[in-house]
């Protein structure tokens, strides 16, 4: 059924959590603290925690940022863990950490209080692209606890977690060319990029020399002003950082400057010693996730209807991950490629891109991701270059409207052909259907193209590497939500297309290579047992929307 809650009882919610105290944050963190979840915490602007401090917010809690103030302004709320900070957020699949937006809808009208249009630098509109900045000069007004110019445009994130925008369209792949409001005038904006997102920065190895960062490993993270707090980097892989668990992170992006979003969750050297699984990143308006460095493992992450990449990687980054789940919208605007995959930056610490490559050498390993594109857009599933490394197994890649499955650029190539970058075990299908093997792989080197087509066959053999077939799920309806839960989306292949039968190889799947990787025997990021619960079920926004199933056989529990 639908999860999305009746007027009467939201009026009955909304009344229960005005009584909750609204504590606005407007320093940064220099001692031990704790956000309890009987208060709702607003960023005012880019708060840091450092000085040895360490940041508890119980699980519950509902964190907001606030909007930029206007155009170049460095003061969106943004929770920054700095490199002398520690962060302890454990939430639970029934009471996550909710991190969105402070803007105000005095109206009610589904519009942000002072936000007029995108412009850019001069103050000229522009049109929707993600690199406009956007005019929000409506800050929150708090007076003993109580908020004074609400309400708040996300009012009860808990419950009713906002769309995308307000669209129209019913359709798995409607297109949406235009945005309205209740009443149907047009709206000039998304639900995105309305405060800034979370930064967590470590010392473990990353792969640059900026003597003004700090020395070798060093480096400022991008989307922050340069400074002290802002570098990152260093020589201790079991850095730790805290625990960061059963965290939704929602509609932020906001330009820093000129034109540099914020991820929605960024990790900068963030070290293996840090604890982060069940993170939830939607509608954000750039990248689901992005690592610079670092040797931290997750488990569990979503990027949800996210403007850019799902999951970016830069810098010498060598964890390993696990059940990642990627949605994009079916727009014609939105979401870009499921992996964007960079070694270096081209100031890496031996200061040449090319066969001398920085140390450390970006590997990532990935196993069980779900990676569902845009079919209405030409993106693809992988964008590799910068001489980035490692491998992917055990996924399914499906409806991206690209022409290409994995794009090697010309610096991706040579530790393609050094056997580094590596793709097995997996499933990949294209929008539009094709299972022609040269449709799957791109290279600038004709010869380094034959190579990578030849890992692709729709010939389902033990020798086949990555397997060319349509992986059939149930439902791809992103849109509207009827009685039946199951016309949402279902990302849960039937078991004939996703069972990996471990240790057989190829398109059976790969056996997995670490401790830390759990041995199932399936495809993709969840369970295809019909009566299993979905990982993402009771805390993630889309599914508490009602639109992402809770089980895999569509069923609602």
């Amino acid at each position: 059924m639908n999860k999305i809650l009746s007027s009467t009882l939201l009026a009955g919610l909304a009344a229960t959590s005005a009584q909750a105290a609204i504590v606005q944050v407007t320093s940064d963190i220099t001692a031990d603290a704790t956000w309890s979840s009987s208060n709702e915490y607003i960023l005012t602007d880019i708060i840091y925690v450092k000085g040895g401090a360490t940041l508890t917010i119980e699980a519950g809690t509902i964190i907001r940022g606030e909007p930029s103030t206007g155009i170049g302004n460095y003061d969106p709320g943004a929770l920054v863990i700095t490199t002398a900070g520690r962060v302890n957020a454990q939430g639970t699949a029934s009471d996550p950490i909710i991190f969105t937006t402070a803007a105000l809808d005095s109206d009610s009208d589904g519009q942000v209080d002072g936000y007029d249009f995108f412009v850019d630098d001069n103050g000229t509109p522009l049109d929707l692209d993600d690199d406009a900045d956007r005019v929000t000069a409506t800050q929150t007004v708090v007076s003993d606890g109580v908020l004074q110019n609400g309400p708040f445009l996300d009012a009860d994130p808990k419950n009713n977690p906002l769309p995308p925008a307000i669209y129209v369209g019913t359709g798995e792949t409607d297109a949406i060319a235009t945005f309205v409001d209740a009443d149907g005038d047009t709206v000039p904006n998304e639900y995105r990029q309305l405060w800034g997102g979370v930064i967590i920065l470590g010392e473990a190895p990353m792969n640059a020399d900026v003597t003004s960062a700090g020395g070798l490993n060093r480096q400022f993270i991008e989307g922050l002003p340069e400074g002290d707090d802002s570098a990152f980097g260093g020589f201790n892989p079991n850095d730790n950082s805290g625990v960061f668990s059963y965290v939704s992170i929602r509609h932020g992006g906001a330009v820093i400057g000129s034109a540099n979003e914020i991820n929605g969750l960024t990790m900068g050297g963030v070290g293996f010693g840090t604890k982060i699984d069940h993170i939830d990143v939607y509608c954000n308006a750039d990248d689901g996730y992005e690592w610079f460095g670092g040797t931290v493992n997750t488990k569990y992450l979503t990027s949800i209807f996210n403007n850019d990449d799902a999951f970016d990687i830069d810098s010498g980054f060598t964890g390993l991950g696990q059940f990642w789940f990627a949605l994009m919208n079916a727009d014609t605007v939105n979401g870009d490629k499921g992996g964007e995959h960079d070694g270096e930056t081209g100031d890496g610490n031996d200061a040449t891109l090319g066969t001398d490559f920085s140390i450390p050498k970006t590997y990532a390993v990935v196993y069980n991701a779900t990676y569902i594109g845009n079919p209405n857009k030409a993106t693809e599933p992988f964008r590799i270059r910068d001489n980035w490394g490692g491998e992917y197994h055990n996924s399914i890649f499906a409806d991206f409207g690209g022409s290409d499955g994995i794009e090697l650029e010309s610096d991706g190539e040579a530790r393609f052909t050094a056997g580094e970058v590596i793709f097995s075990g997996n499933t990949f299908y294209a929008a539009d259907g094709s299972t022609t093997a040269a449709d799957y792989g791109k290279a600038v080197t004709a010869g380094v193209e034959t190579i990578l087509d030849a890992t692709f066959s729709s010939t389902f053999a033990t020798t086949t590497m990555n397997f060319l077939a349509n992986p059939s799920f149930p439902s791809m309806n992103r849109r509207e939500v009827s009685v039946d839960a199951s016309t949402g989306v279902n990302p849960v292949a039937p078991l004939a297309q996703a069972t990996a039968n471990n240790g057989l190889g190829g398109a059976f799947g790969v056996q997995e290579t670490a401790t830390f990787f759990d041995d199932v025997a399936y495809k993709g990021a969840f369970d295809t047992t019909a009566a299993s619960t979905l990982w993402t079920t009771g805390w993630t926004a889309l599914n508490i929307r009602g639109i992402l199933v809770d089980r895999g056989d569509g069923l609602s529990l």
